[in-house]
């Protein structure tokens, strides 16, 4: 049986800021049959219908896009001019999610964790540069 985990969330969200459609085509597919074999057909549905023509049709594929994986919360926070972080999580208040993804709009910076903040993967633009 398929898992979705934070590392395929993750994945996908790295395919979105590479501009690699293929790929990203590839971990929404995925995520669509996960949610298929656990028998949540709706969440498939929505999954196959997004990812269907009507998103070849737009320039580009946003984070909003991301929405249609599961009922997502987003929590905005601005820390002052150029210096805001959203973060996109999956219960109703950001202290009580598992699932966030964290982006700071100005750096580039995007994480992932799974596991309520404990550890964090880090799929930004810039890792690995100092």
């Amino acid at each position: 049986m398929k898992c979705i985990t934070a590392v395929t969330i993750g994945k996908l969200i790295e395919a979105h800021m590479e501009h690699d459609e293929e790929k990203f085509l590839s971990y929404a597919n995925f995520i669509a049959e996960a949610y298929e074999e656990s028998g949540e057909e709706r969440s498939a549905k929505i999954i196959r219908s997004k990812i269907s023509g009507e998103n070849k049709k737009q320039s580009e594929v946003t984070l909003d896009t991301l929405d249609f994986l599961k009922e997502v919360y987003k929590t905005t926070i601005h820390r002052g001019v150029n210096d805001t972080v959203v973060y996109t999580h999956d219960k109703p208040r950001l202290e009580e999610s598992l699932i966030v993804w964290e982006m700071e709009m100005g750096g580039g910076t995007l994480r992932v964790t799974s596991d309520g903040g404990k550890e964090w993967l880090d799929f930004s633009r810039n890792r690995g540069q100092a």
